[in-house]
């Protein structure tokens, strides 16, 4: 399938090219916010707040837009439109816009303004599958937030910690050994006057210089969230009650991108000279030649925290073990036991910077996973099963795969489970799960074809000393013959010395983890609640 992005240099042109519009249009926004709003806040306060969104929605609209292109189309706007028209179009929040931007519908209603036709009349009347929240959980967590979070703001006045993205057992541990409990935030009802669509008509527009830019301009205007507008003022005023005193410092691993609550907090917190600290939630970021998530951390985080490597001309990034990471329960690999490849799951449709398969690339990925099978010998190839993650974006996948022989290990079955029955663990996409695996010494592959998972130009040595001993490998026919080399004893490879040096080596700058995270943990933020004013850098 022919992609716009399939040329990488095109990719990296317009990298750059939407980096620098999104930094004009965050300019152009957070003033038009600060009217609305009757506020003062500078740039960062509103990157903290609507910086995923609006980058996400700046690079979808791009990507949309140049694949009409494609086709050959006229997308110069002879309409003209006024937002008016498209103020029910708007998702409520990030969360909502993350979870519709991967729909046929939201999609259809974006590419339909985008060449100046009429909007859909019911773009979201379609049915999207939610997660069933078991009622127990949901009792739990309301119960956890009227007697735990008042507890938490008066004991814990200095430091908050929101979404740290570890296990119920570590975190009670953790609580326990530093007394630092986590706040839970909640959903809220949004309210607000519906006031948008009339301050819209008075604004003036942002300068462009491209026919995208014209067009992009009118649809940020249309598509911002509306917790950003009609309902930010009653938000702000609701969560700021509840917190009662800000912190000094706030602490997450995820909450960045989709928790409004924490970036409603981070962004106050920050106006009054305090600290945001983030820390590395996943893999993928310290390796990938694109992470776009990554480089929004790093900006608006006063210090955040790696699972060990670095970024040059980057001073707040600090290495630190993986909460995570060092709180995973043992692995051990059968002698005898199959072997696993863990596959990503990737929407149809693109929706952020990050060196994984992009939009239609998808199926190319799928594909690879069948040549890799075709290298292998037939016994070998006999004990392979794959895994996906999820199988949630309208791909189909699992009958993509069963279509091209690729045999499917049990969706009910955990991987943890899974690879506690595996003789060695194929990760085939650059995450979380390749670190989880190295880190804990299970025997790994890492079959990352060069194409799709792109490295960092400083992350290429470390994975040419993996290459060295056989762990990683960019294209089918390397790892076919390779697995097939030590297919009958896997244990020995794997005990070599050179390979576990190689092993400990990308651990020690890729995948941290440590016995003892909890006494670095509560070291560090007792550090990072002790400072002057004098020590921030705004």
């Amino acid at each position: 399938m022919i992609y716009h992005w399939s040329n990488k240099d095109k990719l990296e042109n317009d990298s750059e090219y939407l980096t620098h519009l999104y930094e004009r249009y965050l300019i152009y926004l957070s003033d038009i916010l600060n009217k609305f709003h009757s506020l003062e806040k500078d740039t960062k306060y509103w990157r903290i707040i609507i910086g995923p969104w609006l980058r996400f929605f700046i690079d979808i609209a791009f990507d949309r837009y140049e694949t009409l292109k494609l086709k050959g189309l006229n997308l110069s706007h002879k309409k003209k439109h006024h937002a008016k028209n498209y103020i029910y179009l708007r998702d409520n929040d990030f969360d909502s816009f993350f979870k519709n931007c991967y729909t046929d519908k939201w999609n259809d209603n974006l590419l339909n303004l985008i060449q100046g036709l009429d909007p859909l009349k019911n773009p979201y009347k379609q049915k999207i599958k939610k997660r069933k929240i078991i009622f127990i959980k949901s009792f739990m967590k309301n119960l956890y937030i009227i007697l735990i979070n008042p507890i938490n703001r008066k004991f814990n006045k200095n430091i908050l910690i929101i979404d740290p993205y570890i296990n119920f057992k570590s975190l009670f541990n953790f609580a326990a050994r530093t007394g630092l409990i986590p706040y839970l935030t909640k959903s809220r009802n949004l309210k607000g006057a519906s006031k948008w669509d009339e301050f819209v008509g008075s604004i003036s527009e942002c300068k462009f210089n491209s026919n995208f830019e014209k067009i992009l301009n009118k649809l940020i205007l249309i598509y911002i969230p509306n917790i950003y507008t009609n309902y930010f003022i009653q938000f702000r005023n609701d969560v700021l009650n509840d917190i009662k005193i800000l912190p000094k410092i706030i602490l997450t691993a995820n909450g960045y991108q989709y928790n409004e609550e924490f970036k409603l907090i981070a962004a106050e917190i920050y106006s009054n000279n305090g600290k945001i600290l983030i820390s590395q939630h996943g893999g993928n970021m310290g390796l990938a030649k694109h992470n776009q998530a990554e480089t929004h951390q790093i900006k608006i985080a006063n210090q955040f925290y790696s699972y060990g490597w670095r970024v040059n001309g980057s001073k707040n990034i600090t290495s630190m073990p993986s909460m995570k990471l060092s709180s995973l329960s043992h692995l051990k690999a059968s002698k005898k036991g199959k072997i696993i490849n863990v596959m990503g799951s990737f929407p149809r449709y693109f929706y952020t910077f990050f060196s994984m398969p992009l939009g239609p690339e998808y199926l190319d990925y799928l594909n690879l996973q069948k040549t890799l099978t075709n290298n292998l010998d037939k016994h070998v190839a006999s004990k392979l099963i794959h895994k996906l993650d999820e199988d949630v974006y309208g791909w189909n996948a699992k009958k993509l795969m069963n279509d091209k022989g690729l045999r499917l290990c049990k969706s009910n079955t955990t991987l943890r489970n899974q690879l506690n029955k595996c003789s060695i663990c194929i990760s085939s996409y650059n995450s979380t799960v390749a670190l989880e695996t190295l880190s804990a010494n299970y025997p790994t592959i890492l079959y990352w074809p060069e194409k799709i998972f792109e490295i960092r130009e400083d992350a290429l040595p470390y994975m040419k000393i993996l290459a060295k001993v056989g762990i990683y490998h960019t294209s089918a026919k390397s790892a076919g013959n390779h697995i097939n080399k030590i297919a009958k004893n896997i244990e020995d490879w794997w005990e070599r010395k050179s390979v576990q040096e190689a092993r400990e080596l990308f651990v020690s700058k890729y995948a941290l983890s440590d016995k003892n995270w909890i006494k670095y943990w509560g070291n560090e933020l007792v550090k990072q609640s002790k400072f002057n004013l004098n020590d921030i850098e705004n």
